[in-house]
C-alpha cells in the first residue's frame, strides 16, 4: 500500500511540476485566443494533477478533472471555430460532450451527499466513459478534416489529447466492468499525462500558428452536402417557381 501511494504521489506531481514549468515557459508568449485557452488547459491540468497527487479519490480532484476536461474541449472547439468553413453539425457534438461533463459535476455533487451508493458511482463512471469517447471523435474529428499544413501545427497537441483521453476511456471501462483492476491504473496516470508535456511544448512552438483550415476533400463534402440540402428544400419553399424554371429548362 505505501509503495501504491508513493507510486500514485509522485506520478502526479511529476505532470503537475511538467505542466506549471509549461505555464511559465509560454506565459509571456500568447498572443491568440487558441494560446490563451492553451494556457488555461496547461494550469488546469496542473490543477488537477496536483490535487489528485494530495487528495487522491477526494471530490475536488474530481471537479479539476472535469474542469480540465472543459477547457481543453474549449480549446477545440476554439479551433474548430477558427476555420473560414465551419462545420455547424460538429456544434451538436460539442454541446453533447459539455452537457456530459456538467451531467459529470451533477454527480459528483451527489456522491459527495449520498457516499457509498453503487449506482450513483456507476453512473458517474459511466458518464466519464461517455465524455473520454465523446472527446476522442471531437479530436478524430478535428485533425481529420484539417487540411495538411493545419495538422502540421496541431498534430502534436491532438496526439496529446487522444493518449490523455484513451487513457481515461480504458481507466474508466476496466473500472466499470471490474473495480479491483482500477487502481493500479489510476496510480500511473499522472505519469502518462506527464509524457504528454512535451508534446504540447513542441506544439506551442509552432510561429505559423494554430489557424485550421479545411482540407479540399472535406471542404467539397460539406459544399456537397449542402447543396443537397438547397436542392430538397427548394422545391418545398418555391414550388411554383421551381416548376416554372424546370420547364424552361
Amino acid at each position: 500500500m505505501l509503495v501504491q501511494a508513493l507510486i500514485a504521489f509522485w506520478s502526479h506531481a511529476l505532470c503537475a511540476a511538467a505542466f506549471v514549468g509549461l505555464l511559465i515557459w509560454r506565459v509571456a508568449q500568447f498572443r491568440s485566443q487558441d494560446q490563451k485557452l492553451l494556457l488555461a488547459g496547461f494550469a488546469v491540468t496542473a490543477c488537477w494533477a496536483w490535487l489528485t497527487a494530495i487528495l487522491p479519490g477526494e471530490p475536488l480532484s474530481s471537479y479539476a478533472e472535469t474542469a480540465r476536461n472543459f477547457v481543453w474541449i474549449g480549446l477545440l472547439y476554439s479551433l474548430s471555430a477558427s476555420s473560414d468553413e465551419r462545420q455547424h453539425g460538429v456544434r451538436l457534438v460539442y454541446a453533447a460532450v459539455a452537457a456530459v461533463l456538467g451531467f459529470q459535476i451533477v454527480v459528483d455533487a451527489l456522491a459527495m451527499a449520498m457516499p457509498g451508493e453503487a449506482a450513483i458511482e456507476q453512473t458517474a463512471t459511466l458518464l466519464r466513459i461517455t465524455a473520454a469517447a465523446g472527446s476522442l471523435v471531437l479530436v478524430h474529428n478535428l485533425y481529420g478534416q484539417a487540411s495538411a499544413a493545419s495538422r502540421m501545427n496541431i498534430g502534436l497537441a491532438m496526439l496529446a489529447l487522444s493518449l490523455t483521453w484513451s487513457y481515461d476511456l480504458n481507466l474508466y471501462t476496466i473500472a466499470y466492468l471490474d473495480s479491483r483492476l482500477a487502481p493500479d491504473l489510476l496510480d500511473w496516470r499522472g505519469a502518462i499525462v506527464g509524457t504528454t508535456a512535451p508534446m504540447f511544448a513542441l506544439a506551442a512552438r509552432r510561429a505559423e500558428g494554430w489557424r485550421v483550415r479545411l482540407s479540399r476533400a472535406a471542404m467539397s463534402r460539406h459544399r456537397s452536402a449542402s447543396s443537397m440540402c438547397c436542392s430538397r428544400r427548394w422545391p418545398r419553399l418555391y414550388p411554383i417557381e421551381y416548376r416554372q424554371r424546370a420547364r424552361e429548362r
